[in-house]
């Protein structure tokens, strides 16, 4: 008797292990903990991926009465596992839980008249999946397995039914998944440990996000069932959030709280954001460039840098500016108010700031532009019009004029409309400013005026 580290070769097979125990009374060697059954091609010069791990196995080198090798039993070698043992590729985790298994004529029997029966062994778990191990012409073992009813993946934290396929890339599942966090098929997905990855065919919310509607085609997919959480990203069809939003980006559930990078429209609006957070009744966005257009298509408004609030109860946003003015592209108007509302139902936004006044720039009077102050102001994307409210006097050459009740609108074209009962001021500085009440006033592009009706 004797013990020995190492490596017994016999035919197409490699047995290696620590303290192997050779029994010369039942002439046999005794495989104990960690012990590992490897292949060779038929060449016996190329060593397979495929690995079987086992922790107990005997190999049977001969009859224990023939052992001076006198008769020539064929049959002899074997090799036998009396518990089941595991099988994975190099450097993989095993995927796949085999029977116990007894290999007779060793020296002579190809490997590919092999098989070994099992199950399916994702996580360290026994699915009950219960299939055969063959070898393909690679000369690595692999296995197909399918189901027509639901089963148990990920210790049950995922129902799939389909077609599952073992090979040396990888465990692949053909079929339908279902989750709390996420519903999906797939013809290819790839089953790691903790981790599913793979282009989904179709994909819809689970029950743990049944307040922020998904649904998604030919998306690509990463998501980890331990953690509740999956990263998926929009591929050339973007994504239905809320049942009536387009979203083309990665959308992110970390477990709790659904995320997104990326595109959002609808038929008036666009937003660009890196920085995203959907809830039930609110999206918010942050650092995002932000487009309302009309049904031809053509902006009316937008702006860069800001967060924003959309109240889906009341179907409104909250805009607020960063160092980017608001801009009306349609009137050729800036306006610098820290904040902007947008009441989707009527079509109309209001600017206005906390503490300072607001601070509007027309680009279709004086050389360059032309800027005035107020406090606040309205815009009717159905009518392109402005509406200024609580106005500073404007300051045109030689004179100021204050419009009457101190507001004024715009027209769709940008200009400024007749000044009914407007009080004209005379800018001097040697004496006080003289008024001159209720005139009709015009004020030009080159910021010069024309009474009427005098």
């Amino acid at each position: 008797n004797f013990k020995m580290d190492g490596t017994i070769y016999i035919g197409n097979f490699a047995f290696s292990g620590r303290d192997l125990n050779f029994d010369y009374k039942n002439f046999t060697f005794l495989f104990g903990p960690n012990s590992v059954l490897s292949f060779f091609d038929p060449s016996g010069q190329n060593i397979s991926s495929s690995i079987i791990h086992f922790d107990s196995g005997t190999l049977y080198v001969d009859e224990n009465n023939n052992k001076s090798g006198v008769k020539f039993l064929n049959n002899y070698p074997i090799f036998k596992t009396t518990e089941p043992s595991y099988f994975s590729y190099i450097n993989n985790n095993s995927q796949f839980l085999i029977d116990p298994f007894k290999i007779t004529y060793l020296n002579d029997i190809s490997i590919d008249n092999l098989t070994f029966d099992g199950s399916l062994f994702l996580d360290e778990v026994c699915d009950g999946l219960n299939s055969k191990l063959y070898f393909n012409a690679n000369n690595n073992l692999i296995s197909n397995i399918s189901t027509d009813t639901l089963v148990d993946l990920y210790k049950g934290d995922v129902k799939f039914y389909g077609a599952l396929d073992l090979n040396e890339d990888g465990l692949f599942a053909n079929g339908s998944f279902f989750s709390d966090e996420i519903n999906f098929s797939s013809n290819k997905m790839k089953l790691e440990s903790g981790n599913m990855i793979g282009v989904v065919d179709s994909c819809e919310n689970g029950g743990a996000l049944a307040s922020t509607p998904i649904d998604g085609q030919k998306n690509l997919l990463s998501y980890f069932p331990y953690e509740n959480s999956f990263l998926i990203k929009s591929s050339t069809v973007p994504f239905v959030l809320y049942d009536k939003f387009s979203f083309r980006g990665d959308l992110y559930f970390d477990g709790s709280s659904l995320n997104a990078s990326g595109e959002l429209s609808s038929s008036y609006f666009y937003n660009n954001s890196a920085h995203y957070l959907f809830t039930k009744n609110n999206i918010m966005s942050a650092d995002a460039s932000f487009k309302l257009f009309n049904q031809s298509n053509v902006t009316q408004f937008m702006t860069h840098g800001v967060s924003i609030e959309y109240d889906l109860v009341s179907n409104s946003m909250l805009l607020h500016r960063s160092d980017i003015p608001f801009s009306l592209p349609l009137i050729q108007y800036e306006t610098y108010f820290d904040f902007v509302t947008f009441d989707v139902n009527l079509s109309e936004l209001q600017f206005y700031s906390n503490k300072n006044d607001g601070l509007l720039t027309s680009y279709r009077y004086g050389r360059d532009s032309f800027s005035y102050q107020s406090l606040g102001a309205a815009y009717y994307l159905n009518s392109n019009t402005l509406c200024v409210h609580n106005i500073f006097p404007l300051s045109i050459k030689g004179f100021w004029v204050q419009p009457e009740d101190n507001e004024l609108c715009i027209d769709s074209k940008g200009d400024f409309p007749i000044l009914n009962n407007a009080t004209l001021i005379k800018k001097r500085f040697l004496f006080s400013d003289k008024l001159f009440h209720n005139k009709d006033i015009v004020i030009k592009s080159s910021l010069r005026h024309k009474l009427i009706n005098e």
